[in-house]
């Protein structure tokens, strides 16, 4: 090899190394861009998630105590049977 083919090569050689090193630093950036973005739209959805348990919150906080129907009813049965006893004795005799 001749100094001049051997100087060619290595300008080659470097040439390809460089065009290597363009095309990692591209997507470095490519990657870069696309994490940000991705950042943003999770720090998105955690503030509207936050937003929500938020307004969730409120409304149990706001909302009218439930009525125990299971008591309620039992309360029922149990007047409408005492009402049916005080009936009998009233009435039979």
């Amino acid at each position: 090899m001749t100094d001049e083919s051997h100087t060619e090569s290595w300008r080659v050689a470097l040439a390809r190394v460089e065009g290597k090193i363009d095309t990692m630093v591209e997507l470095a950036t490519r990657m870069q861009v696309a994490v940000t973005d991705l950042d943003r739209r999770v720090r998105d959805v955690e503030t509207s998630m936050a937003r929500v348990k938020q307004q969730l919150s409120e409304i149990e906080r706001h909302e009218a105590p439930r009525t125990n129907w299971v008591a309620v009813m039992s309360a029922v049965v149990a007047a409408i049977t005492l009402g049916f006893f005080i009936a009998e004795r009233l009435f039979t005799h």
